[in-house]
Formats: structure tokens, C-alpha cells, sequence
């Protein structure tokens, strides 16, 4: 089902993440960074997308060593990430 529907994880996700309290957040915000630098591709999607979503400026170091370790790739998917996560970066700011 997930893999037939990959968004929808992240819109239950998101729906969640709008219930909890401010206690609540702050633990889950830890593992949302702890996501971003994850090696699991699909984790780290739902992590980038909540801290977009929410503005989640605590995971602002988890994302700036994510961008680290993709190194200067020019182009593919990792490019691609890179720019995403860089444009992030500046929009938390």
C-alpha cells in the first residue's frame, strides 16, 4: 500500500505532527533530523517535507550535514537534492 502510494505516508505523517503538543514537537523534531541523516531514502523524504512544512529550524544542523555529505554533485539525483535541501536552508533562515 505505501509503495503504491508514497504521499500519502507523508500527509498521515503531517496530520500527526499538527496534533501534538509543544512537548510533543520537540521530541519528534529530534527524530525528524535524525531522519534527514538517515541512509533510508524514504525516511529522510518525509523528514525534509515535515521540516518544510512546519518550519522546523531545529533540524537546521541535521540538514546542513546532509548537505555536506553529498559533496559538489553537478547533476542526477544527487544535484537535485542538493539543491532542494539548499533552498530549504535559505528559507529557514
Amino acid at each position: 500500500m505505501a509503495a503504491k502510494q508514497p504521499l500519502q505516508a507523508t500527509v498521515q505523517l503531517a496530520s500527526f505532527y499538527k496534533g501534538l503538543d509543544a512537548d510533543d514537537r520537540g521530541v519528534v523534531d529530534e527524530a525528524l533530523a535524525a531522519w534527514v541523516v538517515s541512509g533510508d531514502d524514504r525516511r529522510r523524504f518525509d523528514a525534509v517535507a515535515l521540516i518544510r512544512e512546519f518550519e522546523i529550524r531545529s533540524a537546521t544542523p541535521a540538514l546542513r550535514a546532509r548537505l555536506e555529505s553529498l559533496g559538489e554533485a553537478s547533476s542526477g539525483p544527487l544535484a537535485d537534492e542538493r539543491e532542494w535541501l539548499a533552498q530549504l536552508m535559505v528559507a529557514l533562515d
